[in-house]
C-alpha cells in the first residue's frame, strides 16, 4: 500500500463488513497499514507537500484527477489485494489477478519459481476448491469455506500445476504472487535453509550443483542438541533391488544414515524438519562428537543401500544442514502459515472420543493434539459436526492427528473418535495455536 487513498479504498471495501465475522486479522492488517503510511509521511512531509501544491506565477497547480492509479490492478472483488505477502520470512509481490463473477476457475502450470496465490469475494459466503492442501490435513483436492478478503493463501511450489476454484454469491478473484525475496539464510540457486526455523538456529548449510552427487560440509558442534536437516533430488534408476538411487550421509567418514533418492523435484525451501539424538552431540556405533568438536558431513549419492561408491546422474541435487535447536513448541508452521502457541496449560482428555472447545480468540486457531502412543490407532477427524478425514498411527509413538484451522466463524467443537486400535496408555493432550500473519 503506497497512498492513504489506497488505505481509504480498502476500508471502504470493508464498511459493510457484519459485526463479529471479520478475522482479526484484517483489523490488525489495517493498523499495520496505517502506521506504514504515517511513517512514511512523517518521512517525507516536506517533499509529499511540494508535490501535492505546486504554485506558478501564482497559479495553484493540484493533480490531476486521471492520474493513473498505481494499485488498480490490485482491487480485485472489491478488496485491495496486498502489494506483497511474507510467508515463512519469504516476501512474494503481486503479479497478477483474475476476477470473476460468482464463480472463477483459475489453472496455473508448473512455474520455475514459487508462488502464493491468494483469493477475495464481495460476498462472505465464499467456497475454495484446489488440488493444493489449503488446510494442512496431507488430502486433496479441497474444499474449505474461507476468509473473502486475501487474508488466507496458499503456497505453490516450484515445478508444481495447481488449480484453484472459487464460489460465492458475489463477486470472486484470484491473485496470483510471486517470490521477491527469499528468507535470510542460506541461499544457492534458488534453495533456502531459513537462519531461524520453529526448531532453532542455522549453524551451516550447503548445497551442490546439479550434477554433483558427492558434498561436504564441515562445521564445529555447538553445546546443545544439534539438529539435521537433508534434501535428495535424483534421476529414477532401476537395478536388481528395486530400490534406488541412495543417498547416505557420513560424520568424519563413519556411515550415520541414509534413505531411498525417490526423485523428489528441487525446492524452493529446503527446511524439512530435524532430526536430532537425544544428550547433544553426534554419535555412532559407540564413537561420540561433542561441543567444540569439528567434524565433516558428507552427503552421497549411491546405486542403492548397499553400495558406497558415487554414481553419476547430471539431474542429482545433494543438500544438508545442521540447526542448533532450542527446546520448544511455541511455533509452528503450516500450508505458509505461522502460527504461536495460546498462552495456558494444555487440556487433557481420555477415552475413545476427544472431544474439546476451540478458544475464541478472533483469529484461525489450530488444535494441536498429543496421542500417547499404543500400537496402531486410527481416529476419525470431526470438525462442524462432520467427518473430515482419518489419520493413523503405526508406530506406537505419541502422534498428533492433523486436524485442519479453526476459522473464527465456525463453529468451535472438534471431536477425534477411535475408530481402529486400542485406547492410548494416558490422557490425549490438546494445546491451542493461533493464526500470527
Amino acid at each position: 500500500m503506497n497512498t492513504i487513498e489506497d488505505l481509504r479504498a480498502t476500508l471502504h471495501a470493508h464498511a459493510d463488513d457484519p459485526a463479529g465475522r471479520a478475522p482479526a486479522a484484517r483489523a490488525a492488517a489495517v493498523h499495520q497499514r496505517v502506521a506504514v503510511v504515517r511513517r512514511r509521511r512523517r518521512g517525507a512531509v516536506a517533499g509529499a507537500a511540494a508535490a501535492a501544491v505546486a504554485v506558478v506565477g501564482g497559479v495553484t497547480l493540484l493533480p490531476r484527477d486521471d492520474a493513473p492509479d498505481p494499485a488498480a490492478e490490485r482491487r480485485l472483488a472489491g478488496h485491495l489485494a496486498p502489494k506483497t505477502i511474507d510467508s515463512l520470512g519469504y516476501t512474494f509481490g503481486f503479479d497478477r489477478g483474475y476476477p470473476g463473477e460468482g464463480r472463477r476457475r483459475v489453472e496455473l502450470d508448473a512455474s520455475d519459481g514459487p508462488l502464493v496465490v491468494t483469493w477475495a469475494a464481495s460476498s462472505d459466503d465464499l467456497e475454495v476448491r484446489s488440488n493444493l492442501d489449503l488446510d494442512g490435513d496431507s488430502t486433496v483436492p479441497d474444499k474449505v469455506a474461507s476468509p473473502a478478503d486475501f487474508s488466507n493463501w496458499a503456497l505453490v511450489d516450484l515445478g508444481t500445476r495447481s488449480w484453484l476454484e472459487l464460489r460465492s454469491s458475489g463477486d470472486v478473484a484470484v491473485a496470483v504472487y510471486t517470490l521477491t525475496r527469499p528468507a535470510p539464510g542460506y541461499t544457492k540457486d534458488g534453495m533456502t535453509y531459513r537462519e531461524e526455523t520453529p526448531d532453532g538456529t542455522l549453524l551451516e548449510a550447503v548445497v551442490g550443483d546439479q550434477g554433483q552427487t558427492e558434498v561436504t560440509l564441515q562445521v564445529t558442534l555447538p553445546e546443545g542438541l544439534i539438529g539435521f536437516d537433508e534434501f535428495c533430488s535424483a534421476t529414477r534408476i532401476k537395478t536388481r533391488r528395486g530400490i534406488a538411487p541412495w543417498v547416505k550421509y557420513y560424520v568424519d567418514g563413519e556411515y550415520y544414515q541414509g534413505s531411498s533418492c525417490s526423485g523428489r523435484q528441487q525446492g524452493f525451501d529446503l527446511y524439512m524438519g530435524v532430526d536430532y539424538q537425544p544428550g547433544g552431540g553426534l554419535g555412532i556405533r559407540g564413537r561420540h562428537w561433542s561441543a567444540g568438536d569439528r567434524v565433516t558431513l558428507t552427503a552421497r549419492l549411491v546405486a542403492d543401500e548397499r553400495s558406497d561408491v558415487a554414481i553419476q546422474d547430471g539431474a542429482a541435487r545433494l543438500a544438508m544442514a545442521l540447526y542448533g535447536l532450542r527446546p520448544s513448541d511455541d511455533v509452528i508452521e503450516q500450508v505458509g502459515h505461522t502460527y504461536s502457541r495460546l498462552p495456558g496449560p494444555p487440556a487433557t482428555v481420555t477415552g475413545r472420543v476427544v472431544s474439546v472447545r476451540v478458544p475464541v480468540t478472533g483469529t484461525t486457531v489450530i488444535p494441536v493434539v498429543t496421542v500417547p502412543g499404543r500400537g496402531f490407532q486410527t481416529w476419525e477427524v470431526w470438525v462442524d459436526g462432520k467427518r473430515h478425514h482419518r489419520s493413523s498411527n503405526g508406530l506406537g509413538q505419541p502422534f498428533a492427528p492433523d486436524i485442519p484451522p479453526i476459522e473464527p466463524w465456525m463453529d468451535r467443537r472438534v471431536e477425534l473418535r477411535l475408530v481402529v486400535g486400542t485406547l492410548p496408555d494416558g490422557p490425549v493432550r490438546v494445546r491451542y495455536y493461533g493464526r500470527v500473519d
